[in-house]
């Protein structure tokens, strides 16, 4: 599929140890589907192919996603039914739409994060079972920093910066 590359078994992908920049893939949405399937990336540069996509990274249906000292351009982070994630030291920026866009999922762990410059709101989160982010930043985004909604779930935000966002640092 020229608009997706869908992924419904475990994969690990890492840049060689000691190289000196991240290696840059430019592809389609990576849907990651289905229960027990896990997806990490590693020291990764990531942009949206052909054009600025929503979900560069899209998991949902019970999947887990990490994504460590990754940096996705052009395209957010969007989790559904069930889904999982943890970043650390991760960007997101450039996304046409949220940074991070959430509703139904089960977690979300961001550290040392940062969701930048997207048109829309840095993080758009809704009913979820639990969200825990520790010192990231949400700055100069399209609308809000961060909205959190939905009437369950555990939300932790600790040490975190929100500036220079279009409206709200919280919303």
């Amino acid at each position: 599929d020229a608009k997706k590359v869908s992924l419904f078994r475990n994969l690990c992908v890492y840049s060689v140890p000691g190289a000196p920049l991240p290696p840059r893939l430019r592809c389609p949405a990576l849907v990651v589907s289905g229960e027990g399937t896990r997806v990490t990336l590693r020291r990764l540069a990531i942009e949206a192919l052909p054009e600025p996509q929503e979900a560069l990274v899209d998991v949902r249906k019970g999947a887990f996603c990490e994504l460590v000292d990754c940096h996705l351009r052009g395209g957010g982070l969007r989790l559904a039914d069930g889904a999982s994630a943890r970043l650390l030291r991760t960007s997101v920026d450039s996304a046409p739409g949220p940074g991070i866009d959430g509703s139904g999922f089960s977690e979300l762990t961001m550290e040392e994060c940062h969701v930048t410059s997207c048109l829309g709101n840095g993080v758009c989160l809704g009913k979820c079972r639990r969200v825990d982010a520790s010192d990231c930043t949400f700055s100069d985004n399209g609308m809000n920093g961060a909205v959190v909604g939905g009437a369950w779930g555990e939300w932790r935000f600790r040490g975190c910066t929100f500036a220079g966002n279009a409206q709200y640092g919280v919303w």
